[in-house]
């Protein structure tokens, strides 16, 4: 059961995987059911989603095995992370309820001062909860 203080809007869904965002289209959300490596059709379409959409945020749930295997870490921050700045997304929290860490952050500087926050959790709920306060932050306190 997904634990969002918001309604989903859902863009799309299939037996592995869904895509959804909150009512605003700041936050995207990606569940994966089962695990599975994703079709190069799912991946243009998740990229296609988020470069079509106004998201800030963006939280990917597993629900069995590894968040992403060591040997995708270098791929995912040199095409990943760049892909999803330039699209507006700046935090991303990966959800693992496998997870050994409880919460670890990392953080990436793109460009000068520019500065992309991932933060692994446990739990739906808080990865939510991290996603929406960072938000409302930067809506009343906005960065350079």
């Amino acid at each position: 059961m997904k634990q969002f203080s918001f309604q989903e809007k859902m863009l799309a869904e299939n037996e592995d995987y869904s895509l959804s965002c909150n009512p605003s289209g700041t936050i995207l959300y990606q569940e994966h059911f089962r695990v599975h490596d994703l079709t190069k059709p799912e991946l243009k379409q998740i990229l296609n989603t988020i470069s079509s959409g106004s998201f800030k945020a963006y939280l990917i749930k597993v629900n069995n095995g590894n968040i992403f295997p060591p040997e995708d870490l270098a791929w995912i921050e040199k095409f990943n992370l760049l892909r999803l700045f330039k699209a507006g997304i700046s935090k991303v929290a990966y959800v693992s309820p496998k997870n050994l860490f409880s919460s670890l952050e990392m953080e990436k500087e793109i460009k000068p001062g520019k500065i992309f926050r991932i933060r692994i959790f446990k739990r739906t709920k808080d990865a939510a909860q991290w996603l929406e306060q960072s938000l409302q932050k930067e809506v009343f306190y906005p960065e350079g």
